[in-house]
């Protein structure tokens, strides 16, 4: 809470942000007496695999503890390395899952299942690449309209009767422009199938291409059937059906080592 209060528009002098120090050093003294008392109590490094230092969630305490004392520190050092020791403080609600069992386990668990989640990513990049392949082919160079919201004179149906190429546009004064999700490379046809696949603003997307004339022109409501067929085709199946099964794989790798990592596949059914 402490962390999001803090703002650099904040009045240095003003009452908040001296209540946020007082509370700032306060918990890093609460912090540094616990590292302290656990560095006592398992030994630093030399005193086996209990050691403090070689637990992963002990050092992320320590780390957040040392960066923490530095930044109360005086100014001594240049303004952008400071931001960099203040930038870690921020790994201080990591604590909250050291501290929580069936957080770290869920954290672990997460980590185990990412080769799954990457063996399904070749998957649905795959498809992404398919669609986009054939993206290509059907509406590149369909991406371009003409910018004339800085021409005076000029009313929606003068442009899309007088401006239908680049040419056009530049002699009534207007600037052609392409959109950013377009279809021109693979490169971007992939990027626009994986915004697409979110279901978000793919339908401004379909019809624009549907809309265009041909490549390197300007649009004129055409309203073709076959661009329709494409976009609901891979709504359909690129979002609806992969994204899912990509979803249902993650929750699926990740209950399977959630129930490795916490044993309870020893455990009888009754037990359980």
């Amino acid at each position: 809470m402490a962390l999001a209060f803090e703002n650099p528009l904040n009045d240095p002098s003003g009452r908040l942000a001296k209540y946020l120090e007082v509370f700032d050093w306060v918990t890093t003294t609460i912090f540094t007496i616990e590292v302290v008392i656990k560095m006592v109590a398992y030994g630093f490094y030399f005193n086996g695999p209990k050691s403090y230092i070689r637990n992963v969630w002990h050092i992320v305490d320590f780390l957040i503890v040392v960066t923490s004392i530095i930044s109360l520190m005086p100014v001594t050092i240049d303004l952008n390395s400071l931001k960099v020791i203040r930038m870690i403080r921020l790994l201080r609600p990591l604590r909250v899952i050291s501290r929580n069992e069936n957080l770290k386990l869920s954290i672990q668990a997460l980590v185990v299942s990412v080769p799954a989640i990457a063996s399904l990513m070749v998957i649905v990049l795959l498809v992404m690449l398919i669609f986009g392949i054939i993206a290509v082919n059907m509406f590149k160079g369909k991406s371009f309209y003409c910018e004339t919201s800085h021409v005076d004179g000029l009313s929606w149906q003068d442009v899309e009767t007088l401006i239908t190429t680049d040419q056009d546009c530049r002699n009534y004064g207007g600037t052609w422009t392409k959109y950013h999700h377009h279809f021109d490379n693979i490169g971007n046809a992939m990027t626009t199938m994986i915004v697409m696949a979110q279901t978000v603003n793919w339908a401004p997307i379909m019809y624009r291409t549907m809309n265009s004339r041909g490549p390197f022109m300007t649009p004129g409501y055409k309203e073709s059937p076959f661009s329709a067929l494409f976009f609901l085709l891979f709504i359909i199946f690129g979002a609806f059906v992969v994204m899912n099964l990509f979803v249902g794989v993650v929750i699926s790798a990740y209950n399977r080592e959630s129930e490795r990592l916490g044993k309870h596949f020893l455990l009888t059914k009754k037990q359980q």
